[in-house]
C-alpha cells in the first residue's frame, strides 16, 4: 500500500511539472505577428510560407528576428539596429555575426544567407509598444554544401513583445 501512494504521489508530481505547461507559457508570450514569404529554387517554385509564431531579441549581435510556423519551418535573421526607412545588406552567413540570415525548411534542410537586402518600411508605435514593418529579399545556400540555392522574397509586421511587456 505505501509503494502505491508514493507511486501515485511522484506521477502527480510529475504530470504537474510537465514541460507542456512551460511550453504553452512560452507561446502565451510571444505576440503574433506575421512573415508572409516565397520561395524558389531548390524544388520551390513561388511556394507561400506564412510565419505567425515571432520573437524579436536585443543582444550583442543587434536585434535578432525569429519566426516559425507549424510545420518547424523557421526563418532567423540579426540586423544592428531598427530605423525606419533603413535598408540592411544581408552578408554571408557566420555563427555570431550580424547582418546574416538562416532558415530552415522541414524535409529540405537548413539555408545559410549568401547576400540579399532586408528593409524596415515602417515602424508603428502605441505608448512604449512598437511593431516593426518591412520586407526582405535574401539568397540562401545549402549549410551543407550539397548543391541547391534559394531566395526569398517577402513581408513582414511583427510587434516586438519584450517592450510591451
Amino acid at each position: 500500500m505505501k509503494q502505491l501512494f508514493f507511486l501515485l504521489f511522484f506521477s502527480l508530481i510529475f504530470v504537474s511539472c510537465s514541460s507542456s505547461e512551460d511550453n504553452n507559457d512560452d507561446m502565451d508570450n510571444m505576440l503574433q505577428g506575421h512573415y508572409s514569404l516565397r520561395i524558389n529554387g531548390d524544388g520551390f517554385n513561388d511556394e507561400l510560407f506564412i510565419f505567425d509564431r515571432d520573437t524579436i531579441e536585443f543582444g550583442n549581435l543587434g536585434i535578432k528576428h525569429i519566426c516559425s510556423d507549424n510545420s518547424s519551418n523557421s526563418l532567423f535573421f540579426a540586423i544592428p539596429s531598427a530605423d525606419k526607412d533603413s535598408q540592411y545588406t544581408i552578408v554571408p552567413f557566420a555563427s555570431n555575426t550580424t547582418s546574416t540570415s538562416s532558415v530552415i525548411l522541414s524535409g529540405n534542410g537548413v539555408y545559410l544567407s549568401e547576400d540579399g537586402n532586408i528593409f524596415i518600411d515602417e515602424i508603428i508605435t502605441d505608448g512604449n509598444c512598437f511593431t516593426y514593418k518591412g520586407s526582405l529579399n535574401i539568397n540562401y545556400r545549402r549549410q551543407d554544401n550539397k548543391p541547391g540555392t534559394i531566395n526569398i522574397q517577402g513581408s513582414f509586421e511583427v510587434p516586438v513583445a519584450s517592450i510591451c511587456d
